[in-house]
């Protein structure tokens, strides 16, 4: 994607109540399948999909320091979305 079109894409995203993000089971070794679901749903209604799934590229910091920072914090939030939804046994997994 262009850089321009990355820019235009970016926007600071609201942070959705706790209640939504954070779901009553988190994934463990035994419900991928069903943890996948909702986890799909709720990177949708909190507008992270182009994070988590590398859909939208980090902007350059030299053009424009201000759409950077909101990518970054967005990009943070997207982060702890996932750790907040998984076992301590699955952290090893993630990166």
């Amino acid at each position: 994607m262009a850089q321009a079109q990355t820019v235009l894409l970016i926007k600071k995203l609201d942070h959705v109540h706790a209640s939504i993000t954070k779901m009553k089971d988190p994934l463990d070794d035994t419900n991928w399948m069903i943890w996948r679901e909702h986890i799909h749903r709720i990177f949708s209604i909190c507008g992270i999909d182009p994070y988590v799934y590398g859909k939208l590229e980090h902007p350059d910091l030299a053009l424009d320091p201000e759409i950077t920072t909101t990518w970054d914090i967005n990009n943070m939030y997207a982060q702890i979305i996932i750790t907040n939804n998984i076992s301590k046994d699955q952290m090893v997994h993630v990166t």
